[in-house]
């Protein structure tokens, strides 16, 4: 989050790689809870990448100020989100309205709520760091208030009591315009990037292949759960398995030297352009091809491709870079990098 620090790689090019499967996750047609494969990439990459944000989200090192934390992101995400969202309204809407351009921003176009959420998660971060970031017990009960959250939103447990309309629709708004459910690994990242900080390592040898095993036989019961018909264990297994997931990944990533990619650690760097433009590709492939067909999927990954390389030609240009994108300046060395 800070532009001056270092970067590392394997952390830029796990997010290229999670980039591309949430790409693959919007490309794909079909529902969910009948797609194996939307499944399989819904059951996963939210929390890892909530995970990963919460990582590189160094709170104990940060201005807490409310104005000073919102002009950092107004520039930082906020204003390129605005830009995206007039973006996705003009291309898909061939009358333009008052009344529809303004909903275009309290109804984000489809993957656009990730900002607004993640606005939000941190917000809410923030505010519980305020009130206990003193104590002794400030990362239990972080973590403690997080999971709650998730959990209540994940099984709509408050909702279930709210006799109250009004409570209900607020409830309904965290829960499914904010999802968060998600919200738990994001202060999990946090967590775990002040035990690295810390011991310099994420977890014991013994205790890393005892963690790594629970994770395979999570991400095997959840993939399981796609022909079976138990929706409260699936949803238990989305925090439960992602959890697990989470850590072996982070402590993966901190300890095995892996392989450089340019291409996947440049999507990483610039994910959030990425993320912001690349549903257009699908769009555009779905004029041209029904949905699901060959010719619609080969034009989706060219797009994509195509989309890719604009964003690199155009952040040359650092108002573009800055502004549209909200992007720090080229370049930052990753760790070990002279």
């Amino acid at each position: 989050m800070e532009s001056n620090r270092p970067r590392w790689n394997t952390i830029d090019l796990a997010k290229g790689i999670l980039i591309i499967i949430v790409f693959w996750g919007h490309m794909i047609p079909g529902v969910r809870r009948t797609t194996f494969a939307r499944y399989v990439i819904y059951a996963f990459h939210m929390p890892l990448f909530f995970f990963i944000s919460g990582f590189l989200f160094r709170i104990e090192k940060m201005d807490l100020n409310a104005g000073r934390l919102a002009r950092k992101y107004w520039s930082r995400m906020i204003f390129p989100w605005i830009i995206a969202v007039v973006f996705y309204y003009l291309s898909l809407n061939t009358e333009v309205t008052a009344a529809g351009f303004l909903k275009a921003f309290w109804y984000p176009y489809y993957h656009l709520w990730y900002i607004p959420g993640f606005l939000v998660y941190i917000a809410i971060v923030c505010v519980i760091w305020k009130i206990f970031g003193k104590t002794r017990l400030r990362w239990g009960l972080l973590l403690g208030i997080a999971l709650l959250i998730s959990i209540n939103s994940r099984f709509a447990i408050a909702r279930k009591a709210a006799h109250i309309p009004q409570l209900r629709t607020l409830l309904d708004i965290f829960a499914y315009d904010f999802r968060c459910y998600n919200f738990f690994f994001f202060p999990l990242g946090i967590f775990m990037r002040n035990l690295y900080d810390r011991k310099q390592r994420i977890l014991p040898g013994k205790i890393r292949w005892v963690v790594l095993l629970v994770t395979i036989a999570c991400v095997a019961y959840t993939i399981w759960l796609f022909w079976e018909n138990y929706p409260r264990r699936e949803r238990g297994m989305y925090l439960l398995g992602n959890t697990f997931l989470c850590v072996s990944l982070i402590d993966l990533l901190m300890t095995v030297k892996i392989p450089r990619c340019r291409v996947l650690e440049f999507l990483g760097r610039n994910s959030l352009p990425v993320y912001l433009y690349h549903v257009e590709g699908k769009n555009l492939a779905a004029q041209f091809a029904p949905k699901g067909t060959l010719t619609y999927y080969a034009l989706g990954v060219l797009l994509f491709i195509v989309i890719s390389i604009l964003i690199y030609y155009l952040g040359k240009i650092e108002i573009v870079n800055r502004i549209v994108f909200g992007m720090p300046p080229r370049k930052q060395p990753a760790v070990g990098e002279k």
